[in-house]
C-alpha cells in the first residue's frame, strides 16, 4: 500500500526519510506504520489521544522479522553514519600513546579553557606551517589528533559546566 511520503525535514534531518504505509487506531491509540528508506524492518509509531506531538505519545517502536519489538533510532545520535572509525582509531592511537606520560583520563581531572585553547591554537599553526610551508614542526607529533584532543577538551568542558558551573574554571 502506497502511503504518505515524509522527508528529511519532518523526520529529523538528511538521510531520515520514510513512507507511512498504513495508519490505524483502536480505543483512542493511533499507529502509523513505515519503512525507513534502506531498511529491512518495519517502524510504528504509536500514538495515544493525548499525544500532542510533544513526547506524549509511546513513541516509534522497530518490529523485526522475528517479532521483536525495540526503539527505533528517531530522534537519536546516529553514531555509525557520524564518525569515521579510521579517524577514531587514529585518535585513540594517540590518546593511548599519551596514556604512560599523563595518565588514563587525565582530561577529565580538568584542564582550563585557556590551557586547550593555546595548545589547539599551537597545534593548528605546526599543522598548517608543516603542511603548506614545508614546515618542520615537530614532525613526528600527530598535530590533528592534539588538535581533535583541544577541541574536544574544549567540548568536554562545556558539557561538565552544565551540571557543575565550577568545572575546570581558570
Amino acid at each position: 500500500m502506497k502511503g504518505k511520503e515524509y522527508g528529511a525535514a519532518e523526520m529529523g534531518g538528511a538521510g531520515n526519510s520514510h513512507t507511512t504505509f498504513a495508519t490505524g487506531t483502536d480505543k483512542g491509540v493511533g499507529v502509523d506504520w513505515y519503512k525507513t528508506a534502506g531498511e529491512d524492518r518495519y517502524n510504528r509509531y504509536v500514538h495515544t489521544e493525548e499525544d500532542t506531538g510533544t513526547g506524549g505519545g509511546v513513541g516509534y517502536l522497530t518490529t523485526f522479522g522475528t517479532g521483536a519489538i525495540r526503539d527505533t533510532s528517531v530522534g537519536k545520535e546516529a553514531y555509525v553514519e557520524t564518525i569515521s572509525w579510521t579517524a577514531f582509531k587514529k585518535y585513540a592511537e594517540y590518546m593511548t600513546s599519551k596514556k604512560e606520560k599523563y595518565g588514563a583520563g587525565n582530561f577529565k581531572k580538568g584542564i582550563t579553557d585557556s590551557s586547550y585553547e593555546e595548545s589547539l591554537v599551537r597545534h593548528v599553526q605546526k599543522y598548517l606551517a608543516n603542511k603548506y610551508e614545508n614546515g618542520s614542526c615537530e614532525p613526528d607529533e600527530d598535530h590533528l589528533s592534539a588538535i581533535v584532543f583541544n577541541a574536544f577538551g574544549l567540548l568536554h568542558n562545556q558539557e561538565q559546566r552544565k551540571n557543575n558551573a565550577d568545572y575546570a574554571k581558570e
